[in-house]
């Protein structure tokens, strides 16, 4: 879940092992082979996702969206959206409508074991059960 919630933020491979109690190796190889993507990958995704229901949504301070979903720089954000959806994120913004917006998004999917991954991560890693969340 650590993962899920916080992927604007630029956790290490090490903080993400501490989070779920595992060598950031055995996580790392574990996600990849669970999930069929890297952490990074997955990360990567989850931003994506976020940066374009966001933008569909109106936003329109790139620079201030890209480092609240942890990309380094507005630039980084839109080479990345270019690559992904293949047009700039004002281009994304100005022409689409939220039906085109939602077959974006599709492209960006995470597959279920990541998401089981993430909200279990701990259990699936050590084997021990993980203490609920304090609401």
């Amino acid at each position: 879940m650590f993962l899920a919630t916080a992927f604007g933020e630029n956790a290490s491979l090490d903080d993400l092992g501490r989070a779920v109690h595992a060598s950031p190796f055995h996580l790392a190889r574990l996600f990849r082979r669970e999930a069929g993507l890297t952490i990074h990958q997955y990360r990567h995704r989850l931003r994506l996702r976020a940066a374009l229901a966001r933008i569909a949504d109106g936003e329109s301070n790139l620079s201030d969206l890209a480092f609240q979903l942890g990309f380094s720089s507005h630039s980084h954000l839109t080479d990345a959206f270019r690559l992904s959806f293949g047009m700039s994120p004002t281009t994304c913004r100005k022409s689409l409508d939220l039906r085109q917006f939602h077959e974006l998004s599709r492209n960006l999917e995470v597959p279920p074991c990541a998401v089981r991954m993430a909200r279990v991560g701990a259990e699936c890693l050590t084997g021990l059960p993980v203490p609920p969340t304090p609401n």
